[in-house]
């Protein structure tokens, strides 16, 4: 692979991978946000169906962490 294309791609994953582990960490807050939401509440349903935020948040925090690992390893190179 030619150096400017391995930079170009691994900026690429490395922003991608940036925005893959913010998405996470939103994910992981969303679940936890709404947590705290339902604690007072009689119908406390979301810690369940919320679950889906939380698994799908750490899914992509590592994928994120990975991906910018990955290019950051392109970039040194």
């Amino acid at each position: 692979m030619t150096r400017p294309l391995r930079r170009i791609l691994g900026w690429a994953l490395c922003i991608a991978g940036g925005i893959a582990a913010l998405a996470g960490a939103w994910g992981i807050g969303a679940y936890a946000w709404g947590v705290i939401d339902v604690l007072d509440e009689p119908d406390q349903s979301w810690m369940f169906w919320g679950l889906v935020f939380l698994f799908g948040g750490i899914m992509m925090l590592f994928l994120g962490i990975g991906a910018i690992l990955l290019g950051r390893e392109a970039l040194r190179r």
